[in-house]
Formats: C-alpha cells, structure tokens, sequence
C-alpha cells in the first residue's frame, strides 16, 4: 500500500511506502482508497498548535489522470475537522478514486466514491 499526505514545507506530495517516503509529487492518483486519522495526533496539533503527520490517504497508486468528472472535493484540517469530510461537510473514510494535485501552493483532493 501507497500512503500519501500533504508536506507543508516542501508544497508537494509526500509519497510512503513501506514506512519511507519515497518520492515527493505535485499530483498522484491512488484507487481502493482508505482515508486515515489518527485521532491522538490531531489532540497533539490542537494543544501544542505544532503541525506534524496525522492524516494521510493509503491506496494502490496508478498513473495521474486528468479529472474525469463525477468527483467531488475532499478537505481534512487538523485544527477544524476529526476526520476527512467531502464538500458539504460529511465524514468519508473511503473512496474508489482520489486524486490529490498542486494549486497555487495548496494541495486539493478529489474523491470518487
């Protein structure tokens, strides 16, 4: 399994496997797709206000496609939300597609349920 989160310094992609990051990217695509939050780590961020790694997307990675439609966006903010939520708010904990790129220096996620 691939793991993926967001690095705020580096403005990329950090891309794990087997407990090492790899690789950095500016887009990755990943399917079968488990959204993981360690719930202690985020109590961690909201006490010492210290960012550090708490949540990341595990899948099998393929190559980066282009949107294709039918996704939606999926955020995660360790200072206002215990889980990964979709566009209107709801906790998703899965997903069959997602597909994290680079804009403007944020990372975005879509998610393909």
């Amino acid at each position: 399994m691939t793991e993926v989160y967001w690095h705020t310094r580096r403005r990329l992609w950090s891309i794990r496997e087997g407990g090492r990051v790899v690789a950095h990217a500016p887009r990755v695509c990943l399917v079968d797709v488990t959204l993981v939050v360690k719930p202690g780590a985020v109590a961690r961020i909201r006490l010492r206000g210290q960012r550090e790694v708490c949540a990341w997307a595990s899948g099998r990675r393929v190559p980066a496609r282009a949107l294709w439609g039918g996704e939606e966006p999926l955020r995660f903010s360790p200072f206002r939300d215990d889980a990964f939520v979709d566009g209107w708010g709801q906790p998703m904990a899965a997903c069959r597609v997602l597909i994290l790129e680079t804009y403007g220096g944020d990372g975005i996620a879509w998610a393909e349920r």
